[in-house]
């Protein structure tokens, strides 16, 4: 299946694509439902976007409900919880329903699960939105290669049985992400060009698993495997100004 690829030259045209793009998926939500559901990750890729969805209030309201992709098992406090970067950045309004990555693993898993089942009914979640990373080696979310994760077809959270970056996971599994409406995975950097390459050509990383998602990278990421798609003029941006843009250090 091919994905929709736009490249862009920094950091901060790529951020404001992404926020395009969010509030973009809860405006059609609520259009149809009055509420959206979207899960969100963690990492240092989407930290501008967060920041000026943050800043807009865009996700601040009642009818807005923010679940997440994976989770460290770590306390809500901790510098690489995906919470605490949700909570500095977009903001925690009443409205965010976090993994607690304080317990136990596979309790975490378990209680997670429970509150989606709860939330969505029968049937795996259809999220309006899933916003998605790509890691070097070619993992999304916190399902990364040849892990047994992959293979899961029932359960719609599980723990990584692993350890990853000196601790264990929590996860949404694949039949969850590719149940979503609306799937866009974010990547920069020159160290993810190989598997950006390898998304694209259909190949065997977890990323590539996610069905149709829309793929959103700075040029080193693309790292030359695909033309750069048309970037969007400066007057179609959103109208988000100028004080404080930069690239990231």
């Amino acid at each position: 299946m091919t994905h929709p690829v736009e490249v862009f030259p920094d950091r901060e045209s790529f951020a404001r694509r992404a926020v395009e793009i969010v509030e973009g998926a809860v405006d059609r939500a609520r259009a149809e439902r009055a509420r959206a559901l979207i899960a969100l990750s963690g990492g240092s890729t989407p930290r501008r976007a967060y920041e000026l969805l943050g800043e807009r209030g865009s996700l601040a309201a009642p009818d807005v409900e923010i679940f997440f992709a994976d989770e460290r098992c770590v306390p809500p406090s901790d510098h690489a919880s995906n919470y605490r970067l949700v909570a500095e950045t977009v903001g925690d309004a009443g409205n965010v329903r976090r993994i607690r990555g304080e317990i136990e693993p596979d309790d975490a898993a378990l209680e997670y699960e429970s509150l989606l089942r709860e939330r969505f009914g029968e049937g795996p979640p259809a999220f309006d939105l899933l916003l998605l990373g790509i890691g070097a080696d070619g993992h999304t979310a916190s399902l990364f290669p040849d892990a047994p994760e992959l293979a899961g077809r029932e359960r719609w959270v599980v723990a990584t049985r692993e350890v990853h970056a000196w601790v264990r996971r929590v996860t949404l599994t694949l039949p969850v992400v590719n149940a979503g409406r609306e799937a866009v995975m974010l990547a920069t950097g020159a160290e993810k060009a190989k598997a950006v390459a390898e998304v694209l050509a259909g190949g065997r990383v977890p990323a590539a698993r996610v069905l149709g998602a829309r793929l959103l990278l700075d040029e080193a990421a693309a790292g030359g495997s695909q033309p750069p798609a048309p970037r969007p003029r400066a007057d179609e941006l959103l109208d988000l100004g100028t004080e404080g843009a930069g690239d990231e250090t």
